[in-house]
């Protein structure tokens, strides 16, 4: 299992970042720690356009990628719906150009962190990459 990931959970007016966790609980070994909540204003991806929704996937990335200059994130999970994700990945492509990233569709930014966890580990999302996949955008 990844330990150092980035997840970002993200729709077309709201986005949540995560990070995974180590925890005491055997049971339990892995936790996703809440980060950060980013609503999208009122001129933002609520307005439905190309150019709103890749300023809401800039905003998004921007906030990824301060994280990922100071914690070692490796990779950056982004779950969204797949023109969400879209947007996103050509931002994070930008802004972290060394950084494994992985698409997971899905629209659950509303999901508590205990329950979209059990959502994740379902899609794989913590296993290992094929090496192909690693160091470029995974699409």
């Amino acid at each position: 299992m990844n330990m150092n990931s980035l997840v970002i959970v993200a729709g077309a007016a709201r986005a949540r970042m995560f990070r995974t966790a180590k925890t005491a609980s055997p049971k339990v070994p892995v936790e996703l720690l809440e980060l950060d909540a980013m609503e999208a204003s009122a001129n933002d991806a609520r307005g439905g356009g190309a150019a709103e929704l890749a300023d809401w996937a800039r905003q998004i990335a921007m906030r990824a990628s301060q994280f990922a200059h100071y914690h070692f994130c490796n990779p950056i999970l982004v779950v969204a719906s797949e023109a969400v994700s879209a947007a996103i990945l050509a931002e994070l492509e930008r802004a972290l150009p060394n950084v494994p990233v992985r698409r997971l569709p899905g629209d659950y930014v509303e999901l508590r962190p205990h329950e979209l966890m059990p959502v994740l580990q379902e899609q794989a999302a913590f296993e290992p990459w094929p090496d192909r996949e690693l160091g470029q955008i995974a699409l």
